[in-house]
C-alpha cells in the first residue's frame, strides 16, 4: 500500500475494482427497486381455484351480515341519550369541585387572617402595656 501526504491508498489496479464492485451493487440495486414484477397470469386451475374462494368469500361475508344482530333503534337512542346526560352531569359535578375549591381557598384565607388579627390584638395589647409603665421618654419611644 502506498502513502501519500501521510494517508495510505490502494494501489490502482485494486482501486478501479473497487470503484467496478461498487458500481455494479448500485446498479443492480437500483435496477431491482426501479422494476415493479408483472402481475403472474393465473393457469386454468388457478381460475378455478379463484373463483371457488370468491364463492367461499362472499357467502361467509353474508353469512356474518346475517349473524350480527340487528341495532333495535329505541335501545340505541336510548343508550344515548344516557351518555348525553352521563356527560352532562361530570360538567355539574365539575363545576360543583370548582365552587367547593374557591369556598376552601377563602376560609383557609379567612382563619388565616383572625390567626394574624389575633396576632396582632395580642402584639397591641403589649405595646399598650408597655407604654402604661414607661416612666422615661426612651422608654415611651421605645415602646
Amino acid at each position: 500500500m502506498k502513502t501519500v501526504s501521510g494517508f495510505g491508498c490502494m494501489p490502482g489496479r485494486m482501486l478501479t475494482a473497487a470503484v467496478c464492485v461498487v458500481a455494479a451493487m448500485v446498479a443492480c440495486r437500483s435496477g431491482a427497486l426501479a422494476a415493479a414484477p408483472a402481475e403472474a397470469q393465473l393457469t386454468e386451475a388457478g381460475q378455478k381455484l379463484e373463483v371457488r374462494y370468491a364463492g367461499q368469500l362472499k357467502a361467509l361475508k353474508a353469512e356474518l351480515q346475517e349473524a350480527v344482530p340487528e341495532v333495535d333503534e329505541q335501545k340505541k337512542a336510548a343508550y344515548l341519550k344516557a351518555v348525553e346526560a352521563e356527560t352532562a352531569a361530570k360538567a355539574v359535578v365539575n363545576a360543583a369541585q370548582q365552587r367547593l375549591n374557591t369556598a376552601q381557598t377563602a376560609k383557609a384565607l379567612v382563619d388565616h387572617a383572625w390567626e394574624w388579627i389575633g396576632s396582632a390584638e395580642k402584639n397591641i395589647a403589649m405595646a399598650q402595656e408597655k407604654l402604661e409603665k414607661a416612666t422615661t421618654e426612651t422608654e415611651h419611644n421605645a415602646a
